[in-house]
């Protein structure tokens, strides 16, 4: 096995995301098993949802609900439907005046998923391994690529059944 050394440069122009992730809960779980395909109602792809929720003032803790909607395994034979939302709390950490409004748009509605997929990814794995599923962990991707852009008139809303 090859060891590799990777050296970096001080990166002067790096930009931390102007909001720390303060805490991160199970907001809501709903589990229905199926010991067959005839009660099963309805087939649901795996979907993920992203919600920013608004604070009472841009200086305060806001908060980000992550969606998850499955049925596992993902096949002609599912053994359950999973509802799973986990909420992101965060709090800037900047003046958030000198923050430009498209990127505080931005970290709410496409970046805030970053930090907290992998804390979606072990309650999930937690869930379906006590289940006895045998499903393996989401995969570790960038989550931004799983999220939805909608018109700045729509809400964004978690996708549910």
């Amino acid at each position: 096995m090859t060891k590799r050394v990777v050296r970096t440069k001080p990166h002067e122009n790096l930009v931390p995301f102007p909001f720390q992730l303060l805490d991160v809960r199970l907001y809501e779980v709903v589990v229905e098993r199926f010991d067959s395909l005839e009660e099963e109602s309805g087939r649901t792809p795996i979907s993920i949802g992203l919600a920013s929720l608004p604070a009472e003032n841009e200086d305060e803790q806001f908060r980000v609900h992550l969606a998850l909607d499955a049925s596992f395994p993902v096949d002609d034979e599912p053994l359950c439907k999973i509802h799973l939302t986990v909420e992101g709390i965060f709090q800037p950490i900047v003046d958030i005046r000198t923050v430009k409004p498209e990127v505080i748009e931005r970290f709410k509605n496409n970046d805030s998923i970053v930090l907290f997929w992998p804390y979606l990814r072990e309650t999930l794995h937690d869930l379906t391994t006590r289940m006895r599923l045998g499903i393996p962990p989401l995969p570790v991707i960038d989550p931004r690529m799983l999220v939805k852009e909608t018109p700045e008139s729509e809400e964004r809303i978690p996708e549910t059944t």
